[in-house]
């Protein structure tokens, strides 16, 4: 998180324990968005579109493998996050549509299957 100390040495200066407690309550009153997660893409590659299944990971345990799991959800104090639905290029004119419409249903099966997660459409 980056934090504007607006000319205040004091912040910028502060031992690393009392930036982060600075840092976390601001989260607490003003979450994060994620803007770009592309949790979908890494269930696309290493698990082939599968979220449920033998030897599929937990998501609601840490996963080392990638960047999101709802533990570090948590710490980080993300509010919302976009999902990103990555499709390469290489796959235009040829499966593109197919990759997209996979992509979309192992989001909305993550939102099943994760009471954390909710699929919304408006701002409301």
């Amino acid at each position: 998180v980056g934090l504007s100390n607006s000319g205040r040495d004091d912040i910028a200066n502060a031992p690393y324990e009392e930036r982060y407690k600075r840092a976390a309550s601001i989260l607490d009153n003003y979450p994060l968005i994620d803007g770009h997660n592309d949790l979908a893409w890494q269930f696309r590659t290493l698990m082939n579109d599968t979220v449920y299944g033998d030897g599929i990971p937990d998501l609601a345990a840490n996963w080392s493998t990638v960047h999101t799991d709802i533990p570090r959800l948590r710490e980080g104090k993300v509010g919302a996050q976009f999902w990103a639905n990555f499709v390469h290029c290489n796959s235009s004119y040829k499966d593109a549509l197919r990759q997209t419409l996979d992509q979309m249903d192992v989001i909305k099966k993550f939102v099943a299957r994760y009471p954390d997660f909710q699929w919304v459409t408006t701002a409301q």
